[in-house]
């Protein structure tokens, strides 16, 4: 069966696909200017919602054109960028929520500033994990002088934290 389309629909067709594309640019622009991972998965949404569109536009010319119906090899075609697609976006989800592996840079300048203090003998362990773009957490193990009484820790840990947040966005529980 071949359908048909009157002018006024590829009129909508067409204008939907310019305004779907316009929204998927300005989604993904916000979103990577906010650095909001949902606000790109809108983008991107707009942007197959769009070549879907598209693909119906296509299926329409070839069908005014030779009489032939091709939109079930369009849409599996779409379907195949979607599911690639959607994948890419859980797995990226995924890393905001069970955490992931921070920047081996910020790994060594988080442990650089924590070395600054000289009660710091040595740094045993140092956990970092990512949960999204503005949001690392973590634990450090540090051995500390001999003799330090717990006031004096208490004081050291909170400068220790206070310093990495302010200069690196990291909070960081500071452990002996």
């Amino acid at each position: 069966v071949v359908a048909t389309y009157s002018p006024l629909t590829i009129a909508v067709i067409c204008l939907s696909i310019v305004l779907k594309f316009g929204i998927s640019r300005y989604f993904k622009r916000v979103g990577r200017e906010t650095q909001s991972g949902s606000l790109e998965a809108s983008g991107v949404d707009a942007m197959f919602d769009m070549l879907l569109t598209l693909g119906t536009l296509v299926g329409a010319a070839i069908s005014l054109a030779f009489g032939i119906s091709i939109d079930g090899w369009i849409g599996l075609v779409i379907s195949a960028f979607i599911i690639k697609t959607a994948i890419e976006i859980i797995t990226d989800g995924m890393t905001d929520l069970i955490g992931g592996r921070v920047d081996d840079k910020l790994v060594r300048r988080v442990r650089e500033k924590i070395r600054t203090h000289a009660e710091v003998k040595r740094i045993d362990r140092l956990v970092l994990h990512e949960y999204g773009p503005r949001k690392t957490v973590g634990a450090v193990k540090i051995e500390v002088k001999a003799g330090m009484e717990m006031k004096e820790f208490k004081k050291l840990s909170e400068e220790i934290q206070r310093e990495l947040v302010e200069e690196f966005g990291v909070e960081l529980i500071v452990g002996v």
